[in-house]
Parts: C-alpha cells; sequence; structure tokens
C-alpha cells in the first residue's frame, strides 16, 4: 500500500489473466501485477510464459499480487480430494524461474474455500503476493496480510511497502540478531542442503547467492522490521497503561503491562 495519490499508473500489458502496470515514485519505476488466473491448468500454463515475457521486458522492481487460482504444495490446501500435482510444479516451477519470492500472508491460512458442505468442503491459499529481489532492495519494509472476507469466497489480499529513501540497492549484511530467531538456523541449512551442478566454486557461489536472497526476504517478511517491531510494542504497552489510568489496576493489567 503506497500512501499518495499522484502516481499515475500506466498499463503496459494485459490479458484476461492478469493487468500488468508500472508507475513511478521518487524517479524510481515500479511494476505491479494484478492478476486473476485461469482455473484451467492448460490456460495457466500460458499465463506464466506471459509473466516470463513481461518480466523480460521490463527490468523493474514488481510485485504480483492476486488470485493465482493455484498451489505451491500440499501444505496450501486442506480437504477430503488431494490436490493434482503437475500444477503445483509449475507454479512453482514459474516462481522460481522468474526469481520471485512469495511473500507470508499475515492472516488466514487459507484464502479460500468452495462453501460446500461435509467431505466436500474445501480450503486452498490461492491468493497471494510474490515480489522480485530489485523491489526488495529498495524497500526497508514489505508485508501481506488478508483483510476482512465479506460477500466474496476469497479473502482479499492487502500489500503494504515502505520504500527506502535511497532507491540504490544497499551492501548485504548478515545480522548477528538473525540467530536468536528460531528460524533462521533452519533456513540456512535448508538453503545449504540445494543442489548445484558444476565445479566447487561455481556452486559454492550460486548456494552463498541463493542463501543471501532467501535472508533477505526472511528478514524483511518474517524477522521484521526492528523499529517496527518497537513501535508497536512501545503502542501495545502505551494502551494497557492507559486501561491501567482509566480503569484501575488488577492483576491481569499489571501481568499484561510486565509481559509489555
Amino acid at each position: 500500500m503506497l500512501l499518495y495519490s499522484n502516481l499515475n499508473p500506466t498499463i503496459v500489458a494485459s490479458s484476461n489473466q492478469h493487468v500488468y502496470l508500472t508507475f513511478t515514485h521518487n524517479s524510481t519505476t515500479l511494476g505491479i501485477s494484478a492478476v486473476y488466473a485461469s482455473t484451467c491448468y492448460l490456460h495457466r500454463r500460458l499465463f506464466w510464459n506471459d509473466l516470463i515475457n513481461c518480466h523480460n521486458q521490463f527490468s523493474i522492481p514488481w510485485c504480483t499480487i492476486g488470485d493465482f487460482n493455484a498451489i505451491i504444495g500440499a501444505h496450501e490446501h486442506r480437504g477430503a480430494t488431494p490436490p493434482a500435482t503437475l500444477p503445483m510444479d509449475e507454479f512453482l516451477n514459474w516462481s522460481n524461474t522468474d526469481n520471485f519470492h512469495h511473500l507470508p500472508t499475515r492472516g488466514v491460512q487459507y484464502t479460500w474455500a468452495n462453501g460446500r458442505h461435509g467431505r466436500r468442503y474445501t480450503e486452498k491459499r490461492l491468493d497471494r503476493a510474490l515480489c522480485n529481489n530489485q523491489l526488495l532492495d529498495i524497500c526497508s519494509s514489505i508485508s501481506a496480510s488478508t483483510l476482512i472476507k465479506q460477500q466474496s469466497d476469497h479473502y482479499p489480499i492487502l500489500l503494504e511497502l515502505q520504500m527506502n529513501e535511497e532507491s540504490q540497492p544497499h551492501q548485504f549484511k548478515f545480522l548477528k540478531m538473525w540467530t536468536l530467531h528460531e528460524e533462521c538456523k533452519n533456513l540456512v541449512a535448508s538453503s545449504w542442503r540445494e543442489r548445484y551442478v558444476g565445479c566447487d566454486m561455481f556452486v559454492l557461489s550460486q548456494k552463498l547467492k541463493s542463501l543471501k536472497s532467501k535472508l533477505k526476504t526472511w528478514n524483511r517478511c518474517v524477522f521484521g522490521n526492528v523499529h517496527e517491531l518497537v513501535r508497536n510494542a512501545e503502542a501495545h504497552l502505551h494502551s494497557i497503561q492507559n486501561q491501567i489510568d482509566t480503569l484501575g489496576h488488577t492483576d491481569h493489567l499489571l501481568e499484561q503491562q510486565k509481559i509489555a
């Protein structure tokens, strides 16, 4: 979510499955694809190729968001009938080929449900936001979250990003505080297990490149912006202290204040 009213987006490509537009902010051109992918995996296969062509033609910071009508694994499906493997593989292969990162989504785990009853009830995570490395480089924070579902059978996705004052990429640095997070070690181990073919130095360089990309995404999307976390914690503490001031102290509020 960019809180500016004069972005003047330009549509540069469109199809029956997406609209790709660009806009300029602080002399930086960004791209966004709004997606409503087909329910037919054969049509989506053409769509993945369209997105690859757009990405190759416009090498700019880019985000793709919407209803992809596809999942990347069985963990994004809940229902009696297991999901088909081929559409999942093609979706994941496209995002890997285009070096796109699936942003973790705060909120509900499954963004769509078929509304049926009993064993026919199925839920999937069909809606998401993805972005490339260039967008991560120019953002100090970026996140995706679900909003309240009303008439639709999908939960809407809200994308929020904050731009760096400088749009130039910063030198990558491994932060010691990352090691305090329980997921950091697993992320590094998982990335290092990826297989590459070539001489030892080539394999090492590819592993380091892949790990760098994953850590940058994890830092912004999971570990979080430290300053934002501090502001949220202060606001929470302020709210509890206001309740104590207004309602009087209780054991519960005092315990909440201690935790905050």
